[in-house]
């Protein structure tokens, strides 16, 4: 029989929010860090390095990334980049609250990123969008950020302090090959821009099918690349000139990255009409591209290379992988889901089971401490679940209901007469052969789910029984 509602938060709530809740005899269940969406990596050297993302999700490495913890570092924040620029200091960005409407946030260690210090809480600033960290740093101690309203923030004095500097253009990517020279970009809404002069002042760079150009990266004090939907170019000499733009040979959906580690060595992550993410590498400085990764689960958010040239980059459900540049990339860690859970069923005070986005089932054995992964045979998003007994259950969400007989382990098709587009928010059964599925519309089994009929049209979320016999919708 399903337990009390105290146990069903505790199990589903820190994994859904990926943050951890402490407070008033509330407790995480599980470790949220490895399930958070992941949005940058660092390595400061070849074995040290670091992942953030969502929910203040803080993750170290100290054996070349192939195993990671979880710290917390004292903040919740949604992290969106960590960078250092030498073995001891290091900044991480982030924001709180929502895009649109959120706080930018500043952090600095000067420890290897044992200790973070909160430099600025910026006036005006929304959100992040991106830092750049010229080579010179280190002398000039000059650097810059965009937050998300497009607000332009210098300093002067290593990051202690930031200047805001009134933009007329909007830029939503900065890559500065020192104090004074940048460039940037508005993400395929115009032309890549130039300043000259630490950010005051900003000049069109026109090249012939760079009109929208969408990625930028700079590889050191002198090279940089950008790219469009259709072609890449590049500067050796800090973007006074520019090479002929070099076509991909037709029309590319969307460039998200750019990333490169040599001169002319680097990375493209394209996302794709059909719903694919795909990772090229050249050699070349662009001319020809090799295939090397492709999924529609784990999208790239951000990549780092190593000294070694060992690349990694950073996912959803708290995915890392790693690949050598030659052969395709391996997953080297995860989170038990990639995405939220939805909902959750326990059986008893220990044992439950948890259901959420791209087909996610979870069952635990010890009230939430630790999560088993099975297979639900389905990537759709599970939102509905119900068990009529400690063996028989069913969950759906965007698709078919489908059937465990042995309490979530494997599962199965539940009959038919459901098709994909009718999105199911509840599943009961008030006996052990009749049930209810509601959503965009409502059905009905009377066979234990081996068929499922239409009974209304209408879109329900929820549903009561006064008894057997008597439903309110």
């Amino acid at each position: 029989m399903k337990t009390k509602l105290t146990l069903i938060l505790l199990a589903v709530l820190p994994l859904l929010l990926n943050a951890q809740l402490i407070d008033d005899g509330w407790f995480e269940v599980g470790n949220s860090n490895y399930n958070a969406t992941l949005e940058s990596i660092h390595y400061i050297d070849e074995n040290t390095g670091f992942a953030v993302g969502s929910g203040g999700a803080f993750l170290k490495t100290t054996d070349g990334g192939f195993n990671w913890t979880a710290y917390d570092i004292g903040h919740n924040q949604h992290f969106k980049k960590i960078v250092f620029t030498d073995n001891d200091t290091g900044f991480l960005f982030g924001y709180i609250g929502s895009p649109g409407w959120a706080q930018t946030l500043l952090f600095k260690t000067t420890d290897g990123g044992d200790n973070w210090e909160q430099i600025i809480e910026t006036e005006g600033a929304s959100g992040f969008w991106d830092a750049s960290f010229p080579p010179d740093f280190s002398e000039t101690h000059t650097a810059y950020f965009i937050a998300e309203s497009g607000r332009l923030y210098k300093t002067t004095d290593g990051g202690n302090s930031w200047d805001f500097i009134t933009l007329d253009i909007t830029i939503n990517q900065i890559e500065f090959f020192n104090e004074l020279v940048g460039i940037g970009t508005n993400w395929s809404m115009g032309p890549a821009q130039i300043t000259t002069d630490g950010g005051e002042t900003w000049s069109v760079i026109e090249l012939e099918g760079l009109s929208s150009a969408i990625a930028i990266d700079a590889v050191n004090d002198t090279v940089a690349y950008i790219t469009s939907r259709t072609h890449i170019t590049h500067t050796t000499d800090a973007g006074q000139t520019w090479s002929e733009p070099v076509s991909y040979g037709g029309f590319i959906s969307n460039v998200t990255r750019l990333h490169f580690y040599s001169p002319t060595s680097g990375y493209r992550y394209v996302g794709t009409s059909d719903g694919l993410g795909r990772v090229h590498k050249t050699t070349d400085s662009g001319q020809t591209w090799a295939h090397l990764y492709e999924s529609q689960t784990y999208p790239v958010n951000g990549m780092f290379t190593r000294p070694s040239g060992n690349v990694d980059f950073v996912s959803t459900g708290g995915a890392i992988f790693f690949g050598d540049g030659t052969n395709p990339f391996v997953m080297r860690t995860s989170g038990i889901i990639n995405g939220s859970l939805y909902n959750v069923w326990f059986f008893t005070d220990n044992q439950g089971i948890a259901v959420g986005d791209n087909g996610t089932v979870l069952k635990t054995e010890n009230s939430g401490t630790t999560w088993s992964d099975y297979d639900s045979e389905v990537d759709y998003m599970l939102k509905a679940l119900y068990f009529t007994s400690d063996d028989v259950g069913y969950a759906a969400g965007r698709g078919n209901v489908i059937k465990t007989l042995d309490g979530g382990e494997t599962w199965a098709p539940s009959g038919d007469g459901i098709t994909s587009s009718n999105l199911i928010y509840t599943i009961t059964f008030p006996t052990e052969n009749t049930g209810y599925s509601l959503g965009f519309d409502v059905f009905k089994t009377e066979n234990a789910g081996e068929s499922w009929v239409e009974i209304h049209d209408i879109w329900a979320n929820d549903i009561y029984f006064v008894n057997e016999s008597k439903l309110v919708i």
